[in-house]
Formats: C-alpha cells, structure tokens, sequence
C-alpha cells in the first residue's frame, strides 16, 4: 500500500485515538477538559460501539455523531483563540478517544467509516489551523509534534512524513480553497470514503459521445479470420520493463523486516531477517547488481527485440525513514536509463515516469507551482537521460507534463501518459480541477490524429487507469476516450502493481462486447513478496498489420534459489506462455472475455493465473484465494474504473459463477458514471467485500 494512503487511513486515526505523551506534557490535557466533556457521554460511546459491531445499521449516524459532538467544541473559535499560545491539537485525542473501540474492533465497514470521517476531522482542524496563522510552520510543528509525542513511527520516519509531505500539504492549506472533504474523499477512495462535493468533469463532448455509442459496433472478428490475418504478418518482439525500484543501498544480511518503508539496507544482522544476496520477497527493493544481471540475461537471451516499453518507477521505495534528496533520484534515473542504454543501445525505448520516480513520492505538482513545492524538475531530469531515447517534439511535449507520443512506424504510434495525475495519494490532482495537466484532453485530440492518419495505437502509462486508487472521475473519462477511440487502440501497457495482470474494457452499452484490453507488468522488483521478472510480447508488425498483440511471455527467476547460490547469476526461465497456459488460440478481446468467464466457473483455471499473478514467488500466502478473493480478482479485470468495480463485487452472483451475469447484460442506457451508494448501504460500500487484493499487503 502507498505511504500517503496508509497515513491517512491508518496513521491518522490511530494517532488522534492512541494518545500517550510523555508524562511532561499531560498537564496540557487538562486545559482543554471542559471543552471535551462529550466525550464522557456514555450514549455516545455505547452507540459507538454498538454501531460498530452491526454493520447493517446506517453507518450516516457516526458521521452525526461526530459533527453533534464537535459542533460546541468548534463553536467558541477555540482555534483561533489558542493560535498563537498553547498547542490546540493536544486536544483531539479526546475529542475522538470514543473512536478507539471501533478502529479497534468495528467491523470492517465500521473501520472504513472512522477512518474516512476521522481523517475529515483532522485534516479539517489542520488546515483551520495553518489558515487562522497564516504560517507553514505552524502546521509542520503540528504534524512533526504529533508524530513524535504519539511513538506512531520511528522518528526516522516521523521526520520523513513531515518533510517530504509537509511542504506540499501547507502550500494547499494556504493557497487554495480545497478542504479535508474533498482532500480525504479522495485520498480515501479506495476505503469507499467519499466526498460531499466530488469533482465531475468531462472531456469529451456528452452529445456526440452519446450519439457515438448508439452506433452499432461491427461484427467481431472471429478466430480464424484473426488466425489468418496474423500468419502473414512480421513480428514485433517487445520487452516490457516495469518497476525496476533499483535501490543503489541495498546491502545484503542487513535488515529485511524493519520499520523504514524500504528494508535491506543498513547495518547487518544475524537474524532469519536477513537480506538476500539477490533481494527478498520483504519490504526490499532490487540491488544493482540484480539489475545489471539482469539486463546481460536479457540482452543474451532477446536478441532479436524490436522495442522496449519502460513504464516506470525506476526509484526504490524510500524518501521518508531513509532521508532522500533530490540529487540521488536524479542521479538514480540518470544511472538506470544510462544502464538500459549500455546493453541495448540499438532498441528503441519508450520510457515512462513512475509515481516513485519523483520527490516527495507520487507528488506531480501543478502548473505554476512555487519552486519550494513545484515537480517540474523531474520532467527535466527524465527529459535530459532519456533525450537519446525521444525526438526534440516528444521532449517538448515531455517536459510539461510528463506525457508524449511517438510515431515508430506509418502505422503505428505509441502515446506515453503521465498517469500519476489520477493517483489519490497525489495531493494535486483536486488542485488542477478539471483534466490535470490537460493530459485527457491531449489523449483524445492524439486519437483523433491517428484515426484520421489510419494508424493504430500502443498506449503506455504507469498506474493502470482503472486502478482502485486512481481518482474515480479521471477515469471514468479515459474509459470514455478509450470507448469512443476503440478502434484504433491495439494494445495498452502498464505497471505500477507489481502483479502480472491484464484487463479489459467493455462497451457501456453493450456490454458483453471488449473493446479494448490492457496488460500490467511483472515487476523486476521482488517488493513485496514477488519473484522478479518481465514480460516479453509478440506483435503483429507488417506493413499492413494492425499491430495486434499475438501472445506474450513472462519470464522469471526463483528468488530462493537465487540467494542459495550468490556466487552464480540467476537462473532466469520462462514462466509461461498466455496462450499455451491459458489454451487460447490467440490473444483477441474475444479470447480474452472466454478466458474471464472461464475462470469465473472453474477455480481451477483460475488457480493457473492466480499463481502466475504472483510470479510463482515462494510465499504461502499468495497461493490462497477463495471464492471472494476470486470475484474481487476478476471484478478488477472487467470494471473499468472503482465504482464500477464497487458495483462488480457488490452485486449477487451465482456459487457455479462468481461474477454476476447482469454486468454484462445489455444497457439502454448511455450514462457511464456509477454511484454505489445509490444502490448499496454505506457499510456495504466500505465492507470487507469491496477491499481488493491490494489492501491485504498494507504497507506504504
């Protein structure tokens, strides 16, 4: 899990109910006793509680309850008041103590629910905060106080927090009109926490959309006639990169199970925890001697490739407990993308910018953005490594946002997004209100460009845009770009998940029919418990082909014997073969849809992917799925954005079928926005049914 959504959901509740300051200080408790005396209302505390263990009851009472039970506390200006005297946050513990039993114990929509109005509160009395004192500092003092005198983190990580996200945070509290509602609605998104004020938004003109999909879609190809038409055509063989997360302090024996949110590094212990010699399946990221192993097995193994796609985070995960300067990821860029280069110095590379490849993490900032706050360096330092690799327009067009396309064929061109302005852990993106960076808009007109040329199109990205922590309203419009323009999209590219996945993209009104399809990379990085690996597709690449993808390949090494022998290179293999392990005869949206519904009914077929989604690592955990796991899995395949995957999971599907027949019945509607709290109850919404596969590994 990203840091900034872990501190949110987690770290912020936990610290305003788990207060415990050092002895020196709880004499401040006692000045704000009198206007915290709700909290020793047992109704309130007994309603807590017992809403917390009944998650059918309408959870709207605890967000009541909280604005009932602050309203006297907020109305005397108590915070301007003691904005320049006593630190007014020592009160909140109290104030929210009632929320420890439900954090604690609640159901899981009971936690959901806490932790979204919590984070409301406390963000909200924060950004009150630094706006009465018209001051920065005030709020870093108050967050690096608060980290310090709760013993929530080590101060390490305390410290990190409020230097890389402090500055960013303190800039929108006093230069912008956002509030916590809409800052923790989306920063919460994927816990089901919502705004009262969402954005919405829209790209596309609704009328012509709306007329287009009322167009009939042409006959599928079926599989012969694709059979034929590939036979004939010239191969394109691409190595997809993702995640590479190189850590240039990576130090085996050190520590691999620490508190930092990057292990393997520091001293060495001599524990079971200690780091691998080529990483390890812990919260570790890839060494650069794995690195570089790893492109000589690929360099000797693929020497025919046609093209490499790099999508992105080539920085480790770290810039909180180990203190990170800018200087060391640009030089980690420059030293990655000038390794690429030494052993494939002939391919073309398409690079992409990760959510890591950035400094504080996943922070794209927006236009016009102060020095002390602003990214915009990054598309500087990228564009200078990477200017072998792209023309003076892609660099251009690079360096104000992070996305480009490129023409490497008559027929072909490649559009790169910068799909980090949709991340809910980017504190930007409600900022830059309609379409960040105008990067959408940019897409569309790109499409248009190559339907009007004949061309077809690869599109690559980094966070895939149906991810659950991508803003609801950012994709929903892609999905929208990518349903109009469907015909001339071959094939999408991503990472970012570390998982060897696919999706695919289907019509909004006739909805059994796949329009688009998008594969997710196997990360080289092993973080978290992963064998490292990287994929290797096979295109369609004549003259006249329509640059579809044929198969794909992900090959792997086993981490565990990897680091039985550090005295030898890996043994890298391939994996599998999507056609040969899933018996497709290609690889065609319908053949991708049969594959779905397949595993939907078999948990055998299933069982297949689900192993090869977690690269074969060696981790007991990974092997079990049941059948909600299964339906959580698949809904992510199918929905094209969370809402829609909300809709997926929550709707009743049959025990020989887990995913409900209706999500593909047939709509005569052409409204393609979803909101599930129309259809379900809120605890339904934020329950545990909706937690995807991602939430249960729960770190950073």
């Amino acid at each position: 899990m990203d840091f900034a959504l872990e501190f949110l959901q987690s770290i912020i509740p936990n610290i305003l109910t788990n207060w415990s300051a050092p002895i020196e200080e709880r004499v401040w408790t006692n000045v704000y006793a009198n206007e915290c005396t709700f909290i020793n209302s047992a109704t309130f505390r007994e309603a807590l509680r017992g809403w917390a263990n009944n998650a059918t009851k309408d959870s709207s009472f605890l967000s009541r309850a909280f604005k009932d039970s602050t309203r006297n506390w907020m109305s005397n200006d108590f915070i301007s008041s003691n904005i320049n005297s006593a630190p007014v946050w020592l009160g909140l513990p109290m104030m929210l103590r009632p929320l420890e039993h439900v954090l604690k114990h609640g159901s899981e929509s009971a936690r959901s629910v806490a932790a979204c109005e919590t984070c409301k509160i406390g963000i909200g009395l924060a950004m009150d905060y630094v706006r009465e004192a018209n001051s920065s500092d005030s709020l870093l003092h108050f967050a690096e106080s608060t980290c310090k005198w709760f013993r929530l983190l080590d101060k390490d990580m305390c410290k990190g927090v409020v230097r890389e996200f402090g500055p960013t945070l303190a800039h929108l509290a006093l230069h912008t009109n956002l509030t916590s509602d809409q800052l923790c609605g989306a920063a919460l998104q994927s816990t089901g926490c919502t705004s009262s004020d969402p954005p919405q938004w829209d790209v596309l003109d609704r009328g012509a959309y709306e007329t287009f999909l009322k167009v009939p879609l042409p006959t599928p190809v079926t599989s012969t006639e694709a059979r034929k038409e590939t036979e004939s055509s010239r191969r394109l063989k691409i190595l997809h990169l993702t995640d590479v997360h190189m850590d240039p302090h990576y130090k085996p024996g050190s520590e691999a199970n620490c508190k930092k949110e990057v292990c393997c590094r520091g001293p060495l212990v001599s524990t079971e925890a200690q780091a691998g010699f080529y990483g390890d399946y812990r919260y570790c990221d890839l060494p650069y001697h794995t690195f570089e192993s790893s492109l000589a097995h690929i360099a000797q193994t693929h020497q025919d490739l046609s093209m490499i796609y790099l999508t992105g985070d080539l920085v480790p995960h770290t810039g909180l407990g180990w203190v990170t300067e800018r200087e060391e990821v640009e030089d980690i860029i420059r030293n990655v993308s000038n390794t690429i280069s030494r052993y494939f110095p002939k391919i073309p590379i398409i690079p992409v910018l990760g959510n890591h490849d950035t400094l504080p993490m996943n922070q794209f900032s927006s236009p016009g953005a102060p020095p002390e706050v602003s990214t915009d360096w990054v598309y500087s330092t990228a564009a200078s490594a990477w200017s072998k690799w792209l023309s003076r327009r892609a660099l251009k067009s690079f360096r104000k946002a992070g996305y480009y396309s490129r023409v490497v064929h008559s027929r072909l061109r490649i559009i790169v997004l910068n799909t980090n302005f949709c991340f809910t852990s980017n504190f930007w993106q409600l900022n830059d209100g309609k379409d960040p960076g105008g990067q959408l808009q940019w897409l569309a007109d790109q499409l248009q460009e190559a339907e009007d040329a004949g061309q077809r199109v690869h599109i690559l990205g980094h966070i895939p845009p149906n991810f659950e922590a991508c803003l609801n309203v950012w994709s929903r419009n892609f999905y929208e770009i990518i349903t109009r323009y469907n015909s001339v999209i071959a094939a999408q590219f991503y990472g970012h998940t570390h998982h060897d996945d696919f999706s695919l993209y289907y019509h909004p009104v006739e909805r059994n029919r796949p329009i688009s399809s998008f594969w997710v990379g196997a990360s080289l990085t092993p973080y978290i418990e992963l064998n490292p690996g990287y994929k290797i597709f096979i295109a369609e690449g004549g003259r006249k082909s329509e640059f579809n993808i044929l198969d794909h390949e992900t090959w792997i090494f086993n981490l565990t014997e990897a680091n039985l022998s550090p005295n030898r290179p890996p043994e890298w293999f391939r994996l599998y073969s999507a056609k040969e392990a899933y018996a497709l005869e290609n690889l065609s949206l319908e053949a991708l849809h049969g594959f779905v519904e397949r595993m939907a009914r078999n948990q055998t077929a299933f069982d297949v992917f689900n192993l090869h989604f977690y690269k074969a690592a060696d981790v007991q955990g990974n092997k079990a799925c049941d059948s909600a796991c299964r339906k959580r899995m698949l809904c992510n395949i199918v929905s094209p954005y969370y809402n829609k995957y909300v809709e997926c999971v929550l709707t009743e599907s049959r025990e020989e079928n887990v995913l409900p027949e209706s999500i593909f019945l047939p709509s005569n509607s052409t409204q393609t926005e979803v909101n599930p709290y129309s259809q379900w109850s809120v605890p339904r919404v934020m329950g545990a049914k909706t937690k995807s596969y991602m939430s249960r590994k729960g770190r950073f």
